[in-house]
């Protein structure tokens, strides 16, 4: 049976070291001295094999001030894959978050398969997109990429912005579009102070008046790409 638990500090730099650094590109990944602050609000959960050694980690980065938390990383163990960690690892991690802090919407960052090949060792992004969409996450359209996380890193293009709204009133009547996009212009522009044309751009597109569309993930084509970022 997989335990799922809120990480110790004494376990994260080799939840970094074995999972993360492992799982995850360069670009897409914060540096071990910012992963090792993450400690606070459950932001690091993980799975455990039976001598309690770590094999899968969910990490959040909750905004409070907009009702809106990030799943920056969700990830299990090279070897480890395939069993069911990932799934409840996710679920825990939606119980824990929505206990912990009650987000009106989870955002998880995903690459797009016409743009993002599959490899060994960091996964398929053809599965990945079909997981989320298993686990009721839906996409915003919008021309989404992941800003450079240090200045020495960069940008990541053509990723989708995936969400799973909890909050009914967040959605219209028919539930095809989200319109709390302040809220989630705000959560963006906290997470990059702006700039590069394709940011704005990106921003932009979270003001229209009717609200976002929500897109079926598997039906991800119909989403602008972000193109080149620089």
């Amino acid at each position: 049976m997989t335990s799922v638990q809120v990480a110790r500090p004494s376990q994260l730099g080799d939840v970094y070291d074995t999972i993360l650094a492992r799982s995850f590109q360069p670009d897409e990944l914060v540096d071990k001295a910012a992963f090792m602050h993450q400690t606070t609000w459950g932001e690091v959960l993980v799975t455990q094999d039976e001598e309690g050694l770590a094999t899968g980690v969910a990490v959040a980065d909750h905004h409070p001030g907009t009702g809106i938390s990030i799943l920056e990383y969700l990830a299990v163990a090279p070897g480890r894959r395939g069993a069911g960690a990932g799934s409840a690892l996710l679920q825990a991690a939606v119980a824990q978050w929505t206990e912990l802090v009650g987000p009106g919407a989870l955002l998880a960052e995903i690459e797009r398969p016409d743009s993002h090949a599959a490899t060994d060792q960091f996964g398929d992004p053809t599965r990945r997109l079909a997981f989320y969409a298993r686990h009721g996450f839906q996409a915003l359209a919008l021309p989404y990429y992941q800003p450079a996380l240090a200045p020495s890193q960069h940008p990541v293009p053509d990723l989708i912005l995936g969400i799973r709204v909890f909050e009914p009133s967040w959605v219209n009547i028919d539930a095809s579009r989200f319109v709390e996009g302040p809220r989630l212009e705000q959560v963006l522009a906290e997470r990059n102070p702006g700039g590069e044309q394709a940011w704005e751009v990106l921003l932009a597109a979270t003001r229209d008046p009717q609200g976002i569309e929500l897109v079926p993930l598997l039906e991800y084509a119909r989403i602008p790409r972000s193109g080149p970022v620089g």
